[in-house]
């Protein structure tokens, strides 16, 4: 009998360790897990290589970081990225993370930095466009696809602290301006189908959402050839209103602010010359009110 019960308390103990063991393994593993999903989704989405210096899962808490992601250049331009991530974050309910469609209340990527470079009729920007177009329409990229995944609902996603380098051969040889694009946010993404969006296609969504606001800031900034091959690039892609996501961005804002303000010098100067005009209307009465004044 004692020993009967020896044997089942170590049967459970046993249990209890394996238990332990698969959990902390679980825990140890998946952000390495996260992490390459990440760099396997963008990489097929944009057919460059793509690296994440480290991905963190809260599985207790919830919440999912990411830092340091780097998009390199396509073949034939510099070295340097395409685009680095600073940081990127959000925060999920533990039971979403467990389902194969995860509802996101709100992602933010942050710090973002971005090398726009330019040569005559070609660009990486129009590179990465065309790769993207490639990814829309089925065509089989260089890359490996990603293996399948999580599908994600993103209710609101910001993309803040955004800064573009250029080098353009129209600005001249060993010059280049700099962009600040200002707050993008993104709402209902992969809402409208219900069945939401896999990591590269998310990765393309930021893409396109990106490209769309260095186009609207740099527009009196940019090389016509340029805003050219963005628009031309823009236009084979879907589009992020068809997707049905709404895109708000503070361009928006700064022109009516401009408008504004433009509006209200105008009226100042309007004011400004009725008010001398009045004063020398008054000086040309009082002229003539003068004896030998006419």
């Amino acid at each position: 009998m004692k020993k009967g019960l020896k044997a089942l308390v170590a049967l459970f103990a046993g249990l209890l360790i394996l238990l332990i063991v698969v959990v902390v393994g679980a825990m140890v593993f998946i952000d390495s897990i996260a992490r390459k999903g990440v760099e396997q989704g963008a990489t097929y989405a944009l057919a460059v290589p793509t690296s994440l210096d480290s991905a963190d899962v809260g599985v207790l808490s919830g919440t999912f970081d990411m830092s340091g992601l780097n998009v390199s250049n396509p073949e034939g331009f510099d070295k340097t990225h395409f685009l680095h991530l600073g940081t990127g974050g959000v925060e999920v309910s533990l039971g979403s993370l467990r389902d194969d469609l995860v509802t996101l209340p709100r992602l933010e990527l942050k710090d973002i930095d971005i090398n726009v470079q330019q040569e005559g009729a070609t660009s990486n920007v129009k590179a990465i466009l065309e790769n993207l177009k490639r990814f829309e329409s089925g065509e089989k990229p260089k890359t490996e696809p990603a293996a399948d995944g999580k599908r994600f609902i993103v209710n609101e996603l910001r993309i803040e602290n955004v800064k573009v380098n250029v080098k353009a051969s129209a600005l001249g040889a060993g010059m280049g301006t700099t962009i600040n694009v200002p707050q993008i946010v993104m709402k209902d993404i992969g809402s409208d189908t219900g069945k939401g969006v896999l990591l590269g296609e998310l990765a393309n969504i930021v893409v396109k959402a990106l490209v769309t606001a260095i186009r609207q800031a740099g527009a009196d900034i940019l090389p016509g050839d340029l805003l050219n091959q963005f628009d031309a690039g823009l236009a084979d892609l879907e589009s992020l209103k068809s997707m049905g996501i709404d895109v708000v961005n503070d361009l928006g804002k700064q022109a009516t602010k401009q408008i504004d303000q433009a509006k209200d010098q105008i009226e100042k100067k309007a004011d400004d010359l009725k008010k001398e005009g009045e004063e020398t209307l008054e000086g040309l009465k009082d002229i003539f009110k003068k004896p030998g004044g006419g």
